[in-house]
């Protein structure tokens, strides 16, 4: 809009961009804002905005050092319904890049695409996206600044442990009886720890069916059920 803008700048020193540090700086200050239990903010619209602040970072070149700090820190805001969904009202959550992932439709890109230093390995396609990550975890859209803070494609066998053994319940009512029992296998099939856990061992993780009398009719109906008393992994007999 202004001709002699760059000129002006020139002269008076103004620099293009603002430097990185500064970048990450103000980005905390958003956060720190927004956390404030005076602030009145839609969470639909906080996700919104900070995912153009990622877009925007993305294209910068930022130090490792900033970014492994940034890394431990819970600046990804996500959005969700309260009330296991069946609430209108919208809640905001934030993450550190560990616990987050990238949704499913993602774009391709090369190792060498990112400015910040990091390699990023090409991105799957979303046929073979991990769905289960996406129902267990949130997920946001793909940026190479959150991919160079630590949030990755796919949860390993060891992150869907975890979030098994916190709540085996609100697993099961997530993917059902048959994806979890796909779970079960796939953990078994690929043991994160060497050794069982003292948690392992006293979460009630484990499906145990139990086989009803017959009815009135003579038929037999298979019931699930998870039991502390029997489906302890130290107290079933496999």
């Amino acid at each position: 809009d202004y001709p002699n803008g760059p000129v002006y700048a020139t002269r008076f020193m103004v620099e293009p961009e603002p430097d990185p540090a500064l970048c990450l700086s103000q980005l905390g200050h958003w956060v720190m804002y927004v956390q404030k239990p005076s602030t009145d903010v839609d969470p639909v619209n906080v996700t919104s905005a900070f995912q153009k602040m990622f877009d925007y970072l993305s294209q910068r070149s930022i130090p490792r050092q900033l970014m492994n700090s940034l890394a431990k820190q819970p600046f990804i805001p996500i959005h969700r319904r309260a009330n296991n969904n069946t609430s209108q009202q919208m809640l905001l959550d934030w993450c550190r890049p560990e616990n987050v992932y990238f949704e499913v439709k993602q774009p391709t890109l090369s190792t060498t695409a990112t400015e910040t230093g990091v390699e990023v390995a090409s991105t799957p396609s979303p046929e073979n996206q991990d769905n289960i990550t996406a129902s267990l975890f949130p997920v946001v859209p793909f940026s190479s600044f959150l991919a160079a803070a630590g949030v990755r494609t796919e949860a390993t066998t060891a992150d869907l442990f975890r979030r098994l053994l916190q709540n085996p319940y609100s697993v099961l009512s997530i993917l059902g009886e048959d994806g979890y029992k796909t779970l079960l296998r796939r953990i078994a099939a690929h043991p994160p720890h060497a050794m069982m856990t003292r948690q392992t061992l006293q979460t009630s993780f484990l499906l145990a069916y139990q086989q009803p009398q017959d009815d009135e009719n003579g038929e037999e109906e298979e019931k699930k059920k998870i039991d502390d008393s029997s489906s302890s992994s130290n107290n079933v007999v496999l």
